[in-house]
């Protein structure tokens, strides 16, 4: 048991710079992706924080247009449209499609 030891202990003893610098490369390559998850922790909250102040101000203007909206809806009439020009079509003039439905299925041969 002690002979396993001690030719532990030496191999160990060969390879020391070489364990330490492998421990501290996985030391850093863990340190870095920490930071990146921190970063793009930050950025995400940052964004959002940004989106909202974006959607805030959306819905505040939202707002304000549909409140100039029923303001200006109640304002607006039949006689108010004869103003402009607008006259009312008499229903002579609208396309008829019911005496067109099916005419092709009837008069084509299958």
């Amino acid at each position: 048991m002690t002979k396993v030891i001690a030719n532990t202990i030496s191999l160990t003893g060969e390879y020391k710079g070489m364990i330490s610098r492998f421990i501290l490369a996985i030391s850093a390559f863990v340190i870095v992706l920490y930071g990146i998850n921190v970063y793009s922790a930050v950025s995400k909250a940052a964004a959002i924080k940004k989106i909202d102040t974006m959607r805030i101000a959306l819905e505040n203007k939202v707002q304000q247009l549909d409140a100039q909206y029923i303001a200006l809806s109640g304002k607006v009439s039949p006689e108010m449209a004869g103003q402009y020009g607008l006259v009312e079509v008499p229903v002579a003039q609208y396309i008829n499609r019911s005496g067109s439905l099916g005419i092709v299925s009837r008069n084509s041969e299958l």
